[in-house]
């Protein structure tokens, strides 16, 4: 009886740290959610798709040459906090430089990819890894 108990906390375990890590297409849903309705500028700089799937970032949706949304930096690093994201990944995004192309990284089941341009911005995209 014990080595059963054991066996189900340990199944719980991994489904809890499954569900919080947020691999799934509802956690990026839920992540848009959140920044959309906390921050003013997520709803100029972040779409997502039809069926929760992915999510893209424009900082600068208007192509304008050095334009920069103001406050999306703040709700792009909220919207990797509620997705559970090492910070590695925005120091990777800030430090990225128009020379280094598209960066790709995967981390806790998800794909981001990113490219920033001095006068176009930082644009990212978010997809779960199937």
């Amino acid at each position: 009886m014990k080595k059963i108990v054991s066996a189900a906390c340990a199944s719980l375990a991994a489904v809890v740290l499954a569900l919080s890590v947020g691999c799934s297409n509802s956690a990026l849903a839920d992540a848009y959610s959140y920044v959309v309705s906390g921050y003013s500028a997520a709803s100029l700089c972040f779409e997502i798709t039809s069926d929760g799937s992915c999510v893209t970032v424009d900082t600068n949706p208007y192509d304008l040459d050095d334009y920069l949304v103001s406050g999306s930096t703040t709700a792009i690093r909220s919207f990797h906090d509620r997705l559970g994201l090492p910070d590695y990944i925005w120091t990777e995004m800030s430090q990225t430089r128009y020379l280094d192309g598209r960066q790709t990284e995967m981390v806790n089941g998800y794909v981001i990819s990113w490219t920033y341009h001095p006068d176009m911005g930082l644009e990212a995209t978010y997809r779960y890894a199937n």
